[in-house]
């Protein structure tokens, strides 16, 4: 019966320390929005530990160039939050553009989180306005200056 008992204490103590472990949580993992080109995209992302133990983030990756991630700790307690802020630069963007950040913690469920920025670009209703640099004006106008007299214009005008 005391080899039972010892046995049954030893197996709760077993348990109870593989279920304490670091859980990583996010309210809301995507974030869309609908805006002209050319613009920046921010939104923060707060991660949670809803987990027993101390969560560390390793690594927070964007998917290209055109995003930055910042975030202002890398370990979280028990029940503690953190701010992600992440930002997308739309120049150039055409259409739905998806753009993500990945997030990679010591959960042992869930090690590698994804948040996703789903940027829809609206179609402009506003002329188009073409820039053309002075060095390239000589490719592109002709500037004429007529030096004779309004009778000579007249006489040799069509």
């Amino acid at each position: 019966m005391k080899r039972f008992v010892v046995l049954l204490v030893a197996l709760g103590c077993f348990g109870a320390a593989t279920v304490a472990a670091p859980i990583f949580s996010v309210d809301n993992p995507v974030y869309s929005v609908t805006l002209q080109s050319n613009s920046l995209v921010s939104h923060t992302f707060v991660l949670r530990n809803v987990g027993d133990e101390t969560l560390t983030i390793t690594d927070v990756v964007t998917s290209c160039g055109c995003t930055t991630a910042a975030l202002a700790k890398r370990e979280l307690a028990p029940e503690e939050s953190v701010d992600l802020q992440a930002t997308v630069n739309t120049t150039g963007f055409r259409g739905t553009v998806t753009r993500t950040v990945s997030v990679t913690s010591n959960d042992p469920v869930n090690p590698i989180a994804v948040f996703q920025i789903v940027v829809t670009i609206a179609e402009s209703t506003a002329p188009v306005i073409q820039e053309i640099l002075i060095a390239d004006l000589k490719l592109v106008f002709y500037f004429l200056i007529d030096v004779r007299t309004p009778e000579e214009y007249a006489a040799g005008h069509l």
